[in-house]
């Protein structure tokens, strides 16, 4: 596709950026077999997954909730309230792609409920940026509705960074109370204007817009945004637009620039990556040491923000 992309761009025709914004891999519901190593470490009977409606076509999205351990839970933290992490993820794949970053949510004492956006793994219809904040808010209202849940943060990774920050605005009509983004693009429009990993600058157009930025800047509510300073698919740049955007909106707003972390592998940059996500480990416990005492700093930095955020 790139190269087909590249001969049009030598041509001199513009080329439509949505046609690479989507990556979504099919899936069948037998394929999340909890049973088996995907969630190592957590009993399979706090995992629940199931398709649930979403818009007006008969379209189903595939969630996954995982009740939280409470033992895990920081004391800064009210063991009262169900705080759950909604997260969005990235472009590539379907949820099994993302599975071991649950497990980083997971072992801070929280719920987390991760989802499929149309178009991805189980999950029906067509992926679009409208269909896609419809379904964050479809996944929102379904966390709402199971016991246990209390406080919502909305959590976005790379291309989700959009529905989470969607999911924040006065737009999506829900109360969440804080934002988490990482390795999160600005917006279409500067994506294709820094042209990032694919380096066809001015070339592009969209219909898409993904305005981050845009939308970020009229948040109150605390925001922390993370970015890779060698993240060469989505440069920091991106990071510091959102951070700009954001900064005088809220005392308790975080930027954590993390150094030497790709897009791939944020928030542990000694984690050796090529092309894909880091899928050696399905959980937490089975990262080496080094890593773990990144990790560790990672939820800690995360931890320290909650704790301002929420209280």
């Amino acid at each position: 596709m790139v190269m087909i992309a590249a001969s049009l761009v030598l041509s001199g025709c513009a080329v439509k950026l949505d046609f690479f914004l989507w990556g979504g891999v099919p899936a069948t519901l037998e394929d999340y077999d909890f049973t088996s190593p995907n969630l190592d470490g957590i009993a399979p009977d706090r995992i629940t997954s199931e398709l649930i409606p979403v818009g007006d076509e008969g379209d189903w999205i595939h969630v996954i909730f995982v009740e939280r351990d409470v033992s895990k839970l920081s004391p800064d933290f009210d063991p009262d309230d169900g705080i759950t992490v909604l997260f969005s993820h990235g472009r590539f794949d379907n949820m099994l792609q993302y599975i071991y970053r649950l497990g980083y949510w997971e072992e801070m004492g929280f719920n987390v409920l991760m989802y499929d956006y149309r178009g991805y793994g189980a999950s029906t219809g067509e992926t679009t940026e409208a269909n896609m904040y419809q379904d964050a808010v479809a996944a929102y209202d379904y966390a709402s509705t199971r016991t246990g849940v209390g406080t919502i943060v909305s959590v976005g990774y790379s291309m989700g960074g959009a529905p989470a920050v969607y999911l924040c605005s006065e737009e999506s009509g829900r109360e969440v109370a804080a934002c988490i983004v990482e390795a999160a693009f600005a917006s279409v429009d500067m994506m294709a204007d820094s042209a990032g990993y694919y380096d066809f600058e001015g070339a592009w157009f969209a219909d898409t817009e993904f305005d981050n930025v845009g939308r970020a800047a009229r948040i109150g509510l605390p925001f922390m945004v993370l970015h890779g300073t060698k993240d060469k698919r989505v440069g920091v740049e991106h990071g510091r637009a959102i951070w700009d955007a954001v900064r005088g909106n809220n005392p308790t707003n975080r930027f954590w620039e993390v150094k030497d972390a790709t897009h791939y592998n944020i928030p542990m940059p000694s984690y050796t990556v090529v092309d894909d996500e880091p899928r050696e480990y399905s959980y937490p416990d089975e990262l080496p040491p080094d890593l773990h005492a990144e990790l560790e700093d990672y939820q800690a930095r995360i931890l320290d923000f909650l704790a301002d955020a929420l209280n």
